[in-house]
C-alpha cells in the first residue's frame, strides 16, 4: 500500500460530499432541497442491502459482497466527472454513451492511483452489464433512491408537477431490471406521488383508493 496515493484518492471521494445532483436543480428543485452524490450513494448502498437480503429471505441466490461494493462505487467517477443526469433522446443519449466511456477511463485513473483492486475493478466492469441479479439489484436501488427523495421533497411542499418525470420514468426503469421486490416498491411509491396531486391529500403522502394513473407511467 502506498499511503500517499490511497490518500489522494480517497480525497477525491471526498468531493461527492458537496457535489449536488443535478437532475433534481435541472427540474427546478432548489439547491438546498436538493442531495448530494454522496448522500445518494449511502441511500443506494442501504436500499440495494435491504433488497438483497429480502430476495435471499425468498430463496434467490444472491452476493451480497458483490452488490455492496458496487453500489457503494457506483458513482465514484462524478468525483472528478460531476453529476450529469440520465435522460432519454437525442443529444442526451450521446451524451451517456460519451459519459460511460470516460467514466472507464476516471475508474482507470482512480485505481492506478491508489485503488489498485481487482476487486473494485470487476465490480465496476459488472456495473455495465446488467444481466447479473446483483447488479441489476444495484440499478434498482439507484432507482428507488431517487423515489424516495422525490417523496421527501413532496412533503417538503415541493409541487408534484416538478417531479413527475422522474416518477414515470422511474417506474418504467424497475419494470425492465426485473427485481420484484423493486417492482413492488416502485410502484408503491408512484401511489404515494399520486396522492399528492389529489385535493386534500396534503403532504402526508396517503394512499388513494381511486387511484387513475396506470397508464401515465407510460407516456
Amino acid at each position: 500500500m502506498d499511503p500517499e496515493k490511497l490518500i489522494e484518492s480517497l480525497l477525491l471521494g471526498e468531493n461527492l460530499k458537496s457535489l449536488p445532483r443535478i437532475g433534481w436543480l435541472l427540474a427546478g428543485i432548489g439547491r438546498d432541497a436538493s442531495e448530494s452524490v454522496a448522500s445518494h450513494s449511502w441511500g443506494v448502498s442501504y436500499i440495494a442491502l435491504v433488497l438483497a437480503d429480502t430476495l435471499i429471505k425468498e430463496g434467490v441466490h444472491i452476493n451480497t459482497q458483490d452488490v455492496l461494493i458496487m453500489a457503494v462505487i457506483h458513482d465514484l467517477p462524478e468525483a472528478v466527472l460531476s453529476d450529469i443526469p440520465r435522460r432519454d433522446g437525442g443529444a442526451w443519449d450521446d451524451l451517456q454513451v460519451a459519459k460511460h466511456s470516460i467514466e472507464q477511463e476516471v475508474m482507470d485513473r482512480l485505481t492506478r492511483a491508489g485503488l489498485d483492486s481487482d476487486m473494485i475493478r470487476r465490480s465496476w466492469k459488472a456495473l455495465s452489464e446488467r444481466a447479473a441479479t446483483e447488479t441489476r439489484v444495484v440499478h434498482a436501488a439507484d432507482v428507488l433512491d431517487m423515489l424516495l427523495h422525490g417523496i421527501v421533497l413532496l412533503r417538503r411542499g415541493t409541487n408534484p408537477a416538478l417531479l413527475r418525470q422522474f416518477f414515470e420514468s422511474g417506474v418504467s426503469r424497475l419494470t425492465e431490471l426485473e427485481i420484484r421486490p423493486a417492482i413492488e416498491l416502485g410502484e408503491y411509491l408512484f401511489k404515494m406521488y399520486e396522492s399528492f396531486t389529489f385535493r386534500g391529500s396534503g403532504a402526508q403522502g396517503e394512499i388513494p383508493t381511486n387511484r387513475s394513473g396506470k397508464d401515465t407511467r407510460n407516456p
